[in-house]
């Protein structure tokens, strides 16, 4: 069972993700895109749902 990270530590992810992409090659920036777009759907998923739903359900990946 995968635990779901907080919406906080999310947050701090994708900002340090959005700041190493100017810096990456093509490749890398293609991965760190595709990386950013998942972190923004967990996030958005996150700040949809409530609390209690969160600790219970596991990630479903």
């Amino acid at each position: 069972m995968l635990k779901l990270k907080n919406l906080d530590q999310l947050k701090q992810d994708y900002q340090y993700y959005l700041e190493l992409y100017p810096q990456a090659n093509c490749i890398g920036q293609r991965q760190l895109k595709q990386h950013l777009e998942r972190l923004k759907k967990q996030i958005q998923w996150l700040e949809k749902t409530s609390p209690s739903i969160k600790k219970v359900f596991p990630r479903s990946h």
